[in-house]
């Protein structure tokens, strides 16, 4: 099922990079392609990136874990696209309501 809204509570989170989307293009031969350069923020800015983007409620539209317990989110808050990357040590997810069947049940 899809969740129609959650609320995260982390205990002892950690923003280790935060990346603004990028512009993609279409070439001739239908690949994507970028002009935009790589820009990763880290530490304290990182930090202060994602948490302007938490303030309008983000959509998590990726989410992952790595054998370090290092957490991958692709999502969109205030800008179109971001990924960051973070650690925690605890976390809470409450929900009240469901807003569909998941898209594989779907398809």
């Amino acid at each position: 099922m899809e969740i129609d809204i959650a609320k995260v509570t982390f205990q002892g989170f950690s923003v280790l990079t935060f990346e603004p989307g990028r512009t993609w293009k279409i070439d001739a031969d239908g690949k994507s392609y970028t002009d935009d350069p790589l820009i990763v923020f880290k530490g304290d800015e990182a930090h202060s990136k994602l948490m302007n983007e938490l303030q309008y409620g983000i959509t998590v539209y990726h989410l992952d874990m790595d054998e370090n317990n290092v957490c991958s989110m692709d999502a969109c808050g205030d800008s179109p696209f971001f990924a960051a990357q973070f650690m925690f040590d605890s976390v809470t997810v409450e929900w009240d309501a469901y807003r569909k069947k998941a898209w594989y049940e779907l398809h």
